[in-house]
């Protein structure tokens, strides 16, 4: 049985994401289960710390922070991808001892040998993938802006997204030539025409050097090669080949997109629940549409046809759909061909060439709007929610709930992590605000260093029963149906630091900075009894 934990920050960040995705993909691989980290949102500007019982110290920022305990890592569309932070942080790794598997024929016989387990990295092409060019645009903006500063770490997030430009699968499919046309053409205009659009009339002297250089787009294309290189294009179909997946969310929930009460002192993505139950629908969907054919044809003992290779980002319900009863020839010799291949699809009401001019789930909003817009996602009324048809509706129920399932009772555990304060880097409102004296002037932390576009890190007291009322929404919000037990529970780190009175009502407690220092309250003790 596949079992799924979902870390979500419950603030604004930096509560301690790294060191529990880590501690659970420990748990697992030392119990021999195949273990898959998925990014569900965010981009380069992650910095998930973990360090090892060894003393190996690791900021995560594009790939899984269950690295270093022997997981594989997945970034799914919403994942913002950045080739030269990526390499970066790639070679970081190996440094530090992490072998990847290299994908190739070479790799596949290394493999069957058995001379080590090498860490796989997947991506969905369907990715958006940062240049040079977004990320110097915000950083000049940012500067721009002075006392103004929205706090954005300065890797061109937003401007990726306003950008809209081509996805990672379409950019591995250009030529370098191509490649190096749309750099120069596409995203270098894009980035004047916002420069004007928002009144900077100058260029400070060291970024036109910078814009003038000629190597900048030949060593932004050498990293997306060698990227791509390193890694295998997948969809959600990745998720059946491992026993337990980690979903890792990025920052918090008061810097969720639909968050009004920050203004733009937000990220622009969904931060809570919202992405990975959607990953794990749509998983879900697949893995019911390809049950309800195996049930189709169960007489016929072939079920060569159920085989689905290597299909990128193809397993949309209508997708899935028409590849198994399009694509192959029916394996039941008493039906006809050309009445099977005529036959109404299990979708009829949706047209393809429509489905895939959809709105995207993150439509482009221009930033004066953005503070004033509804939110792109609606609560939607739980209960209403899990009544809705089921993914195969043509199969009957009573059969349909007899026959073999294709994917067994799912556990999933959704873990809200929060310090025992409250901390924020960058600018914008934090009404819990106090010294850090009034926490503990002597602690340190390494990661959230003084930098140029977010200062110096900021501390407040957190508000107990505040925390729990937005983690309970955010669970509420996105209840999965079907063959799916949640639960929800609370991680609560730096109890060493400063004794608040949240811990009592902790899950996890840790009181360090490994995954050994991570134990289970006698809260959750007495649950699982």
């Amino acid at each position: 049985m596949q079992d799924v934990k979902i870390v979500i920050g419950g603030n604004f960040g930096d509560e301690g994401k790294g060191l529990m995705t880590d501690y659970f993909a420990a748990e697992a691989v030392k119990s021999g289960r195949e273990t898959l980290v998925i990014c569900s949102n965010g981009g380069a500007q992650r910095g998930h710390t973990v360090t090892t019982p060894s003393g190996i110290r690791h900021v995560f920022h594009h790939f899984g922070s269950g690295t270093l305990a022997g997981a594989d890592t997945w970034l799914p569309r919403y994942f913002i991808v950045n080739p030269m932070i990526f390499m970066d942080e790639y070679e970081e790794l190996l440094e530090n001892g992490v072998v990847f598997e290299i994908p190739g024929p070479e790799q596949k016989i290394k493999q069957i040998e058995g001379v080590m387990k090498e860490r796989k990295v997947f991506m969905d092409p369907e990715c958006p993938v940062t240049t040079p060019y977004d990320m110097i645009t915000n950083q000049i903006i940012e500067e721009h802006r002075g006392a103004g500063r929205h706090g954005s770490c300065g890797v061109g997030i937003w401007e990726t997204l306003l950008r809209d430009g081509l996805s990672l699968g379409e950019m591995a499919d250009l030529s370098d030539e191509q490649l190096q046309n749309y750099l120069r053409t596409d995203c270098r205009e894009q980035m004047y025409g916002r420069f004007d659009r928002l009144g900077i009339c100058e260029i400070p002297e060291r970024w036109k050097d910078i814009l003038e250089d000629e190597g900048l787009i030949r060593s932004y294309i050498y990293d997306f090669r060698q990227m791509c290189s390193l890694v295998r294009m997948k969809g959600v179909d990745v998720l059946r080949e491992y026993d337990r997946l980690i979903f890792e969310a990025g920052q918090g929930l008061l810097l969720d997109r639909c968050r009004k009460d920050y203004g733009c002192h937000t990220t622009p993505s969904n931060t809570g629940l919202r992405n990975p139950a959607e990953l794990l629908r749509e998983y879900l969907h697949m893995l019911d549409a390809e049950n309800a054919v195996r049930h189709i044809y169960k007489d016929t003992g072939d079920n060569e046809y159920l085989y689905m290779p290597d299909t990128g980002n193809t397993c949309r319900k209508v997708e899935i759909l028409r590849r198994l009863y399009g694509q192959w020839e029916p394996a039941s010799s008493m039906m006809d061909v050309e009445v099977y291949d005529q036959r109404k699809p299990a979708y009829p009401m949706v047209e393809v060439e429509m489905y895939d001019q959809r709105e995207p789930a993150c439509p482009m909003v221009d930033v004066e709007m953005y503070d004033q817009q509804e939110p792109t996602y609606p609560m939607v009324d739980a209960e209403m929610y899990d009544q809705r048809k089921p993914a195969c509706p043509m199969v009957d129920v009573e059969v349909y709930d007899q026959r073999e399932p294709a994917c067994r009772m799912m556990d999933v555990e959704v873990c809200y992590v929060t310090r025992t304060y409250l901390t924020r880097h960058g600018a914008g409102p934090f009404p819990e605000e106090c010294g850090k004296d009034e926490i503990n002037p002597d602690m340190r932390d390494l990661t959230n260093v003084p930098n140029p576009h977010q200062g110096t890190l900021r501390y407040g007291r957190l508000e107990e029963n505040a925390f729990i009322r937005r983690i309970r929404e955010d669970f509420d919000s996105e209840r999965l149906a079907g063959r799916v037990k949640m639960r929800m529970t609370a991680a609560v780190t730096h109890v060493n630091e400063y004794a608040g009175k949240i811990a009592k009502m902790a899950d996890y407690i840790s009181d360090g900075e490994t995954r050994e220092c991570v134990r289970c309250s006698r809260t959750r003790r007495s649950r699982c009894a």
